[in-house]
């Protein structure tokens, strides 16, 4: 087991485990695991700043990136990003931006820069 992202600080090497009660350890890896996951997200960055290219390509998006669905007066458009790095990812429907949200992320009453 490993941890993959596109963090490189945050990429761990393969552990692999060769021994008594192999549960047990990967279990308790696996809730070591979750426990630095969750202090890597706890910490939500805000979004950095659209490059010129990125901001074009959101502009012009009618539907959202996620599900496809067309952008609407009740379902609005968003800049979704990664909470981690704080780069922009895609435009994202209102709806699709918050069910993709991290547990712990921050709250925002500007609606454009979830």
């Amino acid at each position: 087991m490993h941890r993959l992202t596109d963090i490189v600080v945050y990429r761990t090497d393969p552990v692999v485990y060769i021994g008594p009660d192999p549960m047990s350890v990967f279990y308790d890896h696996v809730m070591n695991e979750s426990k630095i996951i969750g202090e890597i997200f706890k910490n939500q960055k805000d979004m950095l700043p659209l490059s010129n290219e990125q901001q074009t390509k959101y502009d012009a998006a009618t539907r959202c990136t996620a599900c496809g669905t067309n952008f609407s007066a009740k379902n609005h458009k968003v800049r979704h990003h990664c909470g981690v790095s704080g780069n922009f990812l895609f435009p994202a429907c209102n709806n699709c931006n918050l069910q993709l949200k991290t547990s712990g992320c921050k709250k925002s009453t500007d609606k454009s820069k979830f």
